[in-house]
């Protein structure tokens, strides 16, 4: 990468920043999500690599959260994580503050080079620090909690798993430079879009996982309210048992009917508001932003019409279908073909 593409803190070792940004680079990439997906057609480096730092650093802590729940969480290991948990999150803190995290006792496994790189965004895009700290109170709920009890429980929750990801994805793409070359995000109604999207595309994200969630580890990880089953005559003896015959029933059925409805009101507010954002936008971004909508919504309505098919496989937007989201909203955000040509190398 350019190393000019950055501002760079007095207080990072930019060679240092230089490493964490491949090392992020690389746990995005291997993530293949969606979002990396649109993402790779991020032209500018720093939006870009804004957004793999960020990502991965997320995608690390929710990794460590899940993988040590899935395998049966005990007192000491509950202990154990909540400290790293909140270990993350002072490396966070320190960085939006200015400085890399100080080890006390500096050991390989802490990858420090990631805490030049994240202390560099900060700087570049100036974003609003409560929303890290709505990441980490998920996480640590997440530790507490085995299950959510109502929807508005998990709506709180959402609120830093996903609608907070979800608006600094926001962030990243639309914020222009400032007279101090700093990535400045001047439209407010980016936090009440990333609100709406967020939980959105979380819903999509637990239906479509459902059975790989169910599945995980020795005690399988479990998103969908208790009310909800409850209110559908469902329990998780047996989707376990849907999951393990490879069967859906009516009354799974209607519950996935249930929360693709909600998903939907989400969508489209979020929708609204991104429209409204979308002029202040470069063309690439407001294009790449309306991309990964489009691709959740498509997610959302083939979850909608195969609601049994979530219980017998892992059903996502084919790589065709994505192709031809990217190309049809081209007109849509005054770009040409001829445009795409060198990001479609990146695919």
């Amino acid at each position: 990468m350019n190393p000019e593409c950055f501002e760079y803190p007095k207080s990072v070792d930019q060679n240092l920043a230089l490493k964490g940004f491949e090392y992020c680079n690389e746990i995005t990439k291997k993530s293949e999500s969606n979002l990396y997906f649109t993402s790779k057609l991020i032209k500018n480096k720093s939006r870009y690599f804004a957004f793999v730092t960020l990502y991965a650093v997320m995608r690390i802590v929710d990794d460590l959260v899940d993988n040590t729940k899935s395998a049966g969480i005990k007192k000491l290991d509950e202990k154990s994580l909540r400290l790293q948990v909140n270990l993350w999150h002072k490396r966070i803190l320190s960085a939006h503050s200015g400085t890399p995290y100080q080890f006390e006792e500096k050991k390989s496994t802490d990858k420090v080079e990631i805490d030049h790189a994240v202390t560099t965004i900060f700087a570049n895009f100036p974003m609003p620090i409560n929303l890290w700290n709505d990441f980490f109170e998920a996480m640590v709920f997440d530790i507490k909690h085995e299950r959510f009890e109502n929807f508005e429980q998990f709506v709180a929750y959402s609120k830093g798993a996903s609608v907070a990801p979800t608006t600094i994805y926001i962030y990243l793409l639309a914020a222009q430079k400032d007279g101090s070359n700093k990535f400045i995000m001047r439209e407010e109604s980016f936090l009440e879009c990333g609100y709406n999207l967020g939980i959105f595309a979380y819903i999509a994200h637990i239906l479509r996982d459902v059975k790989k969630d169910m599945l995980a580890g020795e005690n399988g990880l479990f998103y969908i309210t208790n009310l909800d089953l409850h209110t559908h005559n469902l329990d998780d003896i047996k989707i376990t048992e849907m999951t393990n015959n490879s069967s859906a029933c009516r009354n799974w059925e209607s519950l996935v009917q249930t929360l693709v409805d909600r998903a939907k009101g989400y969508e489209e507010e979020g929708t609204k508001l991104a429209n409204k954002i979308f002029p202040t936008m470069d063309k690439e971004c407001a294009w790449i932003l309306d991309m990964i909508i489009t691709i959740y919504r498509t997610l959302l309505k083939i979850i909608n019409q195969h609601p049994q098919k979530l219980i017998t496989s892992r059903i996502d937007v084919s790589y065709l279908q994505k192709m031809l989201i990217m190309l049809k909203l081209l007109k849509k955000h005054d770009m040409k073909i001829y445009q795409l040509t060198p990001l479609l190398i990146k695919l």
